[in-house]
């Protein structure tokens, strides 16, 4: 049995909150406990830690404050305790990584990223897009393999890379009007690479990165039949082999297989059992997918990388984020 944190991205009065669940054998989801919160939009667990970004909403000012807050666990996983929330400094926070004593954000509409709610970035520019990528939109930033920073800004289409400190070292691009949203890592052989999925044509582009620099490489799109498709998540599986992009509108999981040269070929799109597809993990032969719009999550068997069975289906309210 496993444990998986599902949050729910609606207001803490309607059951918003971060909801902790038991992941069977069987791929049955069963509630165990919950932490009411304020609209949680994403969270990362280290140790016995939950960090939790918010998002506040002020209608009469018409803006998207956010926050960061931190969940203690106990050591069965259950919620402990939890700190006062300290500002995002921006509006609508979406992502965020822990490295030691250091909590790093990025804020969408804003366009930053920011250390501690301290220090921020800004970014600037545009991208072809008229109405997404009218100006920079920071969606996410992780940890690199030697150690710096990525961030990835849709609005320019650009991967930037940063010391811990938020010093810019450098940045690489994605086709433009792709929107690159988020990234994973992977290595084959002596060479990393970096694959980032593109939100505004759903694709996956391919970089080469090495001491603080990526170079791109090439894109491979994800076939869609509908035009207001968009990619949203990305994962790995752990032993290197497939790569998954979760692809709204089309409500697909796209599963590649990733060569020894790290090149990528499409295997299956898969339905994920509901509507709009914003985050999902890679749990012990299973796949768990957090379904926006439809307000369910649901469960997939895997078999040879790739879905099968769906196992499991419940509703959750605006479900944005699944995590172990």
């Amino acid at each position: 049995m496993e444990h998986v944190y599902l949050l729910s991205c609606a207001p803490a009065q309607h059951g918003g909150g971060v909801h902790k669940y038991s992941l069977t054998k069987a791929g049955k989801l069963t509630p165990l406990a919950a932490f009411p919160c304020e609209k949680p939009m994403y969270a990362v667990r280290r140790g016995d830690t939950l960090h939790v970004l918010l998002r506040y909403e002020n209608e009469q000012a018409q803006i998207r404050t956010g926050a960061c807050l931190a969940l203690g666990l106990d050591a069965a996983g259950d919620f402990l305790s939890a700190t006062a929330p300290f500002p995002s400094r921006g509006e609508v926070p979406c992502h965020l990584t822990v490295i030691g004593d250091d909590v790093y954000l990025v804020n969408y509409i804003t366009g930053n990223v920011v250390k501690n709610g301290q220090k921020a970035v800004h970014h600037a520019g545009r991208g072809p897009h008229a109405v997404r990528q009218a100006t920079a939109h920071t969606h996410f930033v992780e940890l690199l393999p030697d150690g710096f920073l990525g961030v990835c800004d849709l609005g320019t289409d650009t991967l930037r890379i940063y010391d811990r400190d938020l010093k810019p070292l450098s940045a690489a691009k994605v086709p433009d009007g792709h929107g690159i949203r988020h990234f994973v890592t992977a290595k084959k052989g002596d060479t990393t690479y970096l694959y980032a999925v593109n939100e505004l044509m759903p694709s996956v582009s391919r970089f080469v990165y090495q001491n603080g620099r990526a170079v791109y490489l090439d894109t491979v799109e994800i076939p869609c039949e509908r035009s207001e498709a968009t990619a949203a998540a990305i994962r790995l599986s752990s032993d290197g082999r497939y790569l998954y992009v979760s692809v709204r509108a089309e409500n697909i999981i796209a599963v590649f297989a990733v060569g020894a040269d790290g090149s990528l070929t499409l295997l299956q799109t898969a339905t994920c059992g509901g509507d709009g597809p914003r985050d999902f993990l890679l749990i012990d032969g299973y796949l768990v997918c957090a379904n926006q719009f439809s307000s369910t999550v649901t469960v997939f068997g895997m078999r040879e990388g790739k879905l099968s069975e769906m196992t499991d289906s419940i509703p959750l309210a605006d479900p944005l984020c699944v995590l172990r």
